[in-house]
Parts: structure tokens; sequence; C-alpha cells
């Protein structure tokens, strides 16, 4: 009984894995802090454009 309970547990381990695997992710992915930084100074230049621009 043992042996069948371990290999069901083990098999089921793997299924279950193997199905999250399968599910979409909803986190965002992770952005390094030098590349926020990037990003937001050029979205202030490109406001600070489109103000002096109109």
């Amino acid at each position: 009984m043992n042996r069948r309970k371990k290999i069901i547990q083990k098999l089921s381990k793997n299924y279950k894995r193997a199905q999250a695997k399968k599910q979409p992710n909803s986190k965002p992915p992770y952005i390094a802090k030098a590349d926020r930084e990037e990003t937001e100074e050029n979205s202030s230049e490109n406001q600070a454009e489109q103000s002096t621009d109109a």
C-alpha cells in the first residue's frame, strides 16, 4: 500500500506542476530600477517637448 501511495503522490505532484505551468501568468514582468528610471526620464522628456511644441 505504501509503495502504491508514494507512486500516486509523485505522479499527481508532477501533474499539478505541469498544469500550473500551463496557466497564464498574471504577474507583470520585473523591470530593473535602472530601466524604470530610463523610461521615466524618456517619458518626462517627451512630455516636455510636447508642451513646448503646443
